[in-house]
């Protein structure tokens, strides 16, 4: 049975009253339907219903009948005698007489075909437009649709009953009432009409309270019907009707079967509990139901997505061992899960078992395998498929494509990315702004904003919508170029558009301006949430301090580390964190102390993190107390040192010279599990260099190589740098040359070590060689090599090789400082060549934009004036009036300073006298004034 309804049998002597009248045999009551209805009438005598008052006095037509009942009566005589009823009722004064009241009497009364009295009822609805049928004229004829076998009529009635009343408990209730009045003819698969019904119109919720409803009598709908409601409620992600309904089939003992085994799998799957899902799965077998082979293609599938391959191709082999055969969903499940974990071999593997066994491959499995190859990076796998898929007929879709798309700009080939793109244009696909979101993020990837923005215009000629997710590449893309302003441009459109930004925009856009150093947009920016209905989260917040605090802006920060305890937003270690590092950064331990006693009374455990910078900030004012309470304090409060705090500890007692201290620290470190890594061996190795200790660090290194730890070349450099300080350059350079061997590439501080050593020593030849060797390596040398090497031929003399180095300097567009600048002039000085260097650098100025600034120019004015040429140290006076430079009594100081000495009295009061005339001095300032080195201006030694 499909209901099971308990019945009691009713006291002896029960009738049914009245009689119903004999109308004339028609063509829908038949002499054995009527012999049947009769044998079941006599079979009613001797029941009762559940809930309901004896069948007899529903269902007999009481002896004094109403007008409405007598209508009734009469349209059911009229019904049963004529096949042509609608044109009789209709020449009649019948449509008068019809209300909802009398088409509910003659369908309850009327000892009719359900069918004819379905084409009646829909006959009174169009007579009756206004007037809403009753519920119980629904009720009692999906009953009788049922009993008879109708289903599918009894659907489409129920479909109407149900969009007329719209509480589903009075729907049930008015049918289980009819239910009881028809009795034990009834079949009541009506309640699993009624369910599917509610299911069809996608009113999931009303099927589920129908369903529940049953729970409080003695009705149980079929295990079928509960099934197909568990199926759509998963279907729909409504999980907690899911479950409410798997308790009320257990509860019920309605009994589950297979399919209910496979529907709760995939639902354990769904919410995540894995574990739940392998228990249903392996108790499947104990309670008497094999899995089946769609039960085994859910627990692969559900296996691959959350990445247990291995145990999804274990479930793979023992459907093999039980006879199953592999259709294209257990491979294609198998296929995405190889895809995600990057195991493309074993996909591989599985796509030759496709064609041995010759399942048709589709699109999507070639899709799968492709995006696999992507994301592993073999784009020429993914391509070769690509054409393998076209040899068997399949041609790539937009799927296809989009994957080959985003595994190139992944891997940034840009180009090639776009050649798929134009592909499809002549293949007749048109991208989806989809694929073009992922051109653009491949542009933003190379910092190419300029080509994004290309493909947002083409977009637009192409009438492609930019959707949400364009308008938040765009914004992404620019904070990350630095293009915090233009990022503004592109939220406001999106937001003139009709879509909101989301608070992950806003955070990028706050962190954005942080970067870029202007604090005040990022606070505006903020501020501007609020006023667009955009309550700004934690995260907002964290990310404008952590900006302020990066700025030096600590005293802001703490304003809105203010505002987000006002709105009880719950700071975290990460707000607290960037105010207290700023503080130690400037050696304002008073302040970081206070916010770490702050964040604790609002009982936020500081972290490892913390902590370390707290013993930064105490190591920069050389508190070393505070630095060992911090340290025991980490441990009494159960936080453990991280890496980075051993490695400051470190590379700080390094700095100051304590050696030996480090070892202990070592020591402590492997005892919890952690070890020295690069940047500690690179903190030590320079240490020892410093102190001398080179055959040290040569030990470290070879300890470093025994651990696994390969030796990087800032160790490297810090080993050169030691061996050139402590004169052994030869070594130095044979650790260089043993580079190659080591796949070490050297860089420009290397160079630059070198460069310096030899310049020391003398060895002029060999710095021009390094220095050949480093352009040829393709590295660019920075300011700081150009530094070195035009003051160390200076010092040497070689002013001429210096000037090239100068001329380098300059077309590689590094700008030299004034103090280079003043020590190459002085140095052309010495030799009486000041107007030779000065129309160097004017030339230099004019032709590739070199800036001069006023200590040039003084410089040039000193050489001029120790050359005695006034005239020509008149003219760098012009020029700094030009340029609207206006010297003061400082400046005056450093020439008077030089030309303090015997001879050149008479240009330091030319100096004073330019100086006094140009109004850079004060009126009436006097030679006498002025003071330097002990010696007043006018007096010799």
């Amino acid at each position: 049975m499909i209901f099971q309804v308990t019945r009691n049998r009713p006291p002896t002597g029960h009738f049914i009253l009245g009689k119903s009248p004999s109308p004339k045999p028609c063509h829908y009551l038949s002499h054995t339907h009527t012999h049947k209805a009769h044998k079941m009438i006599r079979y009613l005598v001797r029941i009762r219903s559940l809930s309901s008052p004896p069948f007899a006095r529903l269902l007999s037509i009481p002896s004094t009948a109403s007008a409405t009942d007598e209508v009734a009566h009469q349209i059911s005589t009229l019904l049963s005698q004529s096949s042509n009823w609608r044109q009789v009722i209709a020449g009649s004064d019948y449509p008068s007489k019809l209300t909802p009241s009398t088409v509910h009497s003659v369908l309850r009364y009327g000892n009719l075909h359900p069918k004819l009295l379905l084409d009646f009822f829909y006959y009174s609805v169009g007579e009756l437009p206004s007037c809403p049928q009753e519920l119980g004229a629904f009720a009692i004829l999906a009953v009788r649709l049922c009993n008879s076998g109708l289903i599918p009529h009894a659907s489409g009635l129920l479909e109407k009953m149900v969009k007329t009343h719209s509480s589903p408990v009075t729907v049930l209730n008015s049918i289980k009432e009819n239910i009881n009045v028809e009795g034990a003819k009834s079949n009541l698969v009506v309640f699993d009409v009624l369910i599917d019904t509610y299911k069809k119109l996608g009113m999931l919720r009303n099927a589920t309270s129908v369903v529940l409803s049953m729970n409080d009598s003695n009705l149980i709908p079929s295990l079928r019907c509960c099934n197909a409601l568990l199926n759509d409620l998963l279907r729909s992600n409504m999980m907690d009707l899911f479950w409410k309904v798997h308790e009320f089939m257990i509860s019920s003992q309605i009994g589950i079967d297979a399919y209910t085994y496979s529907t709760l799998i995939k639902a354990y799957f769904r919410v995540g509990d894995i574990k739940s899902a392998k228990l249903v799965f392996n108790e499947m077998e104990g309670k008497g139901f094999k899995p089946n082979i769609v039960t085994y293609n859910i627990m692969i599938n559900g296996l691959c997505k959350v990445g247990s391959l291995n145990e999804a191709l274990d479930l793979k082999a023992q459907m093999l061992e039980r006879g199953f055969s592999l259709d294209s969903y257990t491979y294609n499940a198998l296929i995405i899960g190889t895809s995600k974990e990057k195991s493309t071999k074993v996909a591989k593997g599985l796509l030759e078992e496709m064609y041995k066994s010759n399942i048709n491959l589709d699109i999507g499995i070639y899709n799968s395998l492709i995006e696999g190859f992507m994301r592993e990076g073999n784009a020429d796998e993914a391509f070769l498929l690509m054409n393998e898929m076209k040899t068997h007929g399949i041609n790539p879709n937009m799927f296809t494509y989009d994957n080959l798309v985003r595994g190139l700009c992944n891997l940034g080939k840009l180009e090639g990315a776009i050649h798929v793109f134009d592909e499809m244009f002549k293949m007749g696909w048109k991208p989806n702004p989809k694929s073009y979101n992922l051109i653009i993020e491949g542009y933003f990837r190379e910092n190419n904003k300029e080509g994004a923005f290309r493909v947002v215009n083409e977009m637009k000629r192409n009438s492609v919508a930019l959707n949400a997710y364009t308008y938040e590449t765009l914004v992404k893309g620019l904070c990350w170029v630095s293009e915090a302003g233009k990022a503004n441009e592109v939220m406001n459109e999106m937001i003139c558009v009709g879509m909101k930004p989301s608070l992950f925009l806003y955070s990028n856009l706050i962190s954005s301006y942080c970067n870029e150093g202007d604090f005040m947009k990022a606070v505006e920016t903020l501020d501007r949430m609020h006023e667009r209905g955009v309550s700004p989260d934690l995260k907002c917040y964290n990310m404008l301090i952590i900006g302020l605090c990066k700025l030096g802006q600590i005293e802001l920060a703490t304003k809105y580390l203010e505002k987000v305890c006002e709105r009880e937003l719950n700071p975290n270690e990460f707000t607290y964190a960037p105010i207290i590092s700023a503080y130690s950064k400037f050696g304002d331990m008073e302040k970081a102390e206070y916010y770490l006693k702050n964040m604790i009374e609002r009982g936020i455990k500081p972290n490892a993190v913390i902590y370390t910078t707290l013993i930064e900030g105490y190591f920069k004012i050389g508190d070393l107390s505070k630095v060992q309470s911090a340290i025991n304090t980490m441990f009494e409060i159960e936080i453990n040192p991280d890496l980075k705090t051993y490695s400051v500890l470190i590379n700080h007692l390094v700095n100051i010279g304590k050696i030996e201290g480090t070892i202990e620290i070592i020591s402590k470190m492997e005892k919890v599990g952690l070890f020295p890594d690069a940047h500690i061996y690179s903190s030590l190795i320079l240490g020892l260099c410093k102190i001398g200790e080179i055959e040290k660090a040569f030990g470290l290194i070879e300890e470093m190589g025994a651990k696994g730890i390969k030796p990087n070349l800032v160790i490297y450099n810090s080993l050169i740098v030691g061996l050139c300080n402590a004169g052994n350059l030869n070594r130095a350079v044979e650790v260089f040359n043993d580079f190659s061997n080591k796949d070490l590439v050297p860089n420009s501080v290397t160079y630059t070590i070198l460069i310096d050593a030899n310049l020391k020593e003398g060895n002029l030849n060999e710095v021009t060689r390094l220095y050949n060797e480093m352009i040829s390596r393709e590295i660019e040398p920075d300011k700081f090599i150009f530094t070195h090497l035009i003051t160390g031929f200076c010092n040497r003399g070689k002013l001429l090789e210096a000037l090239n180095y100068l001329f380098s300097m300059v077309q590689k567009g590094i700008s030299p400082s004034d103090s280079l600048l003043t020590s190459l002039i002085n140095a052309f000085c010495k030799e009486e060549k000041t107007e030779y260097i000065w129309r160097v650098l004017m030339d230099l100025k004019e032709k590739d934009g070199l800036e001069i600034k006023l200590p040039v120019y003084v410089a040039l004015m000193d050489g001029f004036c120790r050359e005695k040429k006034l005239p020509e140290a008149s003219r760098i006076v012009e020029e700094i009036k030009e340029m609207g430079i206006i010297p003061d009594s400082e400046h005056l100081m450093v020439m008077i300073d030089g030309l303090n000495g015997p001879g050149l009295i008479d240009e330091a009061k030319w100096v004073l006298d330019v100086f006094l005339s140009n109004g850079w001095l004060p009126e009436g300032t006097k030679i006498g004034d002025l003071r330097v080195k002990d010696v007043e201006i006018g007096e010799e030694k």
